[in-house]
């Protein structure tokens, strides 16, 4: 079937589908991994190669709006973006939407632009899909100049719960994130979707008497992430048993804690998805870390990080650092692929890693991350699950025009 003739998605949304991070990655092996939608996208972000270019429509901002968010008054433009702007951005798109005449309009709840999306669904009386990932209105934002004030939080919270009951489908990426947003006529438990696993059984990497526990930490490095694995570094750096290594953007650290950790071989830096398999392959224990702030409580019961399911691609034990509350910890307590460490002193992880220093537990970890990863985290379960839900949304508005 050509492009032309498959059935059309519009998506909406900050998050643009690429191998930039483990949720656009999500984003484009939803939309563009089955080659079963002709899809038009809307993002602020450049194109790269993902879908077609005709069919990628970038946002552009004006020399004043870059010019002010460069100064101090840039978390009052970041209000704006947030407030009013998706206003006049519809007033942009609707009729190149139009145009497009898509079947549906996806998008991933965010703080501007998937309010775009609800609004243009709206007015052109397209059905909505959204895809429930994390509670941005109270976010762990990069720098404090992002984050909205708390009048501007609460006109987000209240947009965020229209666009859930305003979707024909709204995928929620945990069990938590569901229980949260209460009753819907369709919401589908929507795991991040992972890469595809091998075919066989990777080898299990047992431990050595003598041989230093091999750690993989690879995620979000700023913030409260960013200062958890940091205070785990701190630890780790002068033990000879224990390696640890870190991949992910540049921390928001100082430049000379930055320094440090490259310096000590922790910090490895931003590498590409395929790389960062390769070291998740060599290492014994992927860690996940999640936060006890309470700021961030709502968003730590609600999301669901992406490497935990990468880690049981590659039958690696995982350890999730954080609290009781968080989705992570529930799944690695039900699975068994590893252990839950819900103190915040970095002490109780490094003591948990004797653990796996016994090759029966090790194994057992690692035999029942497999299992995970060949069930409630499989990639073309998981696939399936949100395109059977958006063929059989297309179908029936399709029934529902010819009849």
């Amino acid at each position: 079937m050509k492009n032309q003739e498959l059935p059309k998605i519009a998506y909406i949304g900050w998050t643009e589908p690429s191998n930039v991070s483990g949720a656009t990655l999500v984003l484009m092996r939803h939309l563009f991994g089955d080659n079963r939608w002709n899809v038009f996208v809307v993002t602020d972000k450049t194109f790269k190669g993902i879908g077609e270019e005709n069919k990628w429509f970038s946002i552009k901002r004006s020399w004043l709006h870059k010019r002010l968010s460069r100064t101090r008054f840039r978390r009052i433009i970041a209000q704006y973006e947030m407030l009013l702007e998706p206003y006049l951005i519809t007033l942009k798109l609707i009729k190149l939407v139009e145009s497009f005449e898509p079947d549906i309009i996806v998008t991933i709840p965010d703080n501007t632009l998937s309010w775009v999306a609800q609004l243009i669904a709206k007015k052109l009386n397209i059905p909505l899909v959204s895809n429930f990932q994390d509670w941005w209105p109270r976010g762990q934002f990069y720098t404090p100049c992002e984050a909205p004030y708390l009048l501007t939080r609460k006109i987000l919270e209240n947009r965020f719960r229209q666009i859930y009951k305003d979707s024909k489908i709204a995928f929620c990426t945990s069990e938590g994130f569901r229980d949260f947003l209460g009753k819907h006529n369709c919401n589908p438990i929507l795991y991040p979707c992972p890469g595809e696993k091998p075919s066989k059984r990777p080898p299990i990497n047992y431990i050595q008497t003598n041989e230093p526990i091999r750690l993989i930490y690879a995620g979000t490095t700023v913030r409260y992430y960013g200062q958890k694995i940091l205070s785990l570094a701190r630890l780790i750096a002068n033990r000879q048993d224990i390696t640890f290594h870190i991949y992910g953007g540049k921390p928001d650290w100082s430049k000379e804690d930055i320094k440090w950790a490259e310096d000590a071989g922790i910090y490895q830096g931003f590498v590409k998805h395929e790389v960062v398999k390769q070291h998740i392959a060599n290492a014994h224990i992927g860690l996940v870390v999640m936060t006890s702030a309470p700021e961030l409580e709502i968003m730590m019961r609600t999301s669901f990080t992406t490497k935990f399911l990468e880690y049981t691609q590659l039958a690696k034990p995982v350890i999730v650092w954080g609290p009781t509350y968080c989705e992570p910890v529930r799944i690695v307590k039900q699975t068994m692929a590893g252990l839950a460490i819900t103190q915040e002193d970095p002490d109780a992880v490094i003591s948990s890693l004797s653990n796996f220093r016994n090759n029966e537990t090790l194994q057992s970890f690692s035999d029942n991350s497999w299992k995970a990863a060949n069930t409630i985290f499989d990639a073309k379960h998981i696939q399936d699950v949100f395109s059977s839900n958006i063929d059989q949304l297309i179908s029936t508005k399709n029934l529902r025009l010819e009849a």
